[in-house]
């Protein structure tokens, strides 16, 4: 099964749970986010990332840079736990 039938079939059953007003307000803020041109302005596969310093769990700024330098980077995005 491919990642795109995986994600269709995960959504299929979430949405199994979730009322129709809740899924009324996701399907409008989905086609307002196509509508805004996001994706286009995204970095695409094969596309290098901007140099970027952030602040690890321990408030100390880490940059792309010197984690470069040791190999490949992966930029994970943790928004908490729901």
């Amino acid at each position: 099964m491919s990642l795109r039938e995986d994600i269709q079939n995960f959504m299929a059953q979430f949405l199994k749970q979730v009322p129709e007003d809740i899924q009324k307000v996701m399907q409008e803020e989905a086609e307002r986010l196509a509508q805004s041109g996001i994706a286009e302005k995204s970095l695409k596969a094969g596309d290098q990332a901007p140099r970027f310093s952030l602040p690890n769990t321990f408030a100390k700024d880490i940059s792309s840079r010197a984690l470069l330098s040791r190999g490949p980077l992966v930029v994970s995005f943790y928004r908490g736990g729901w």
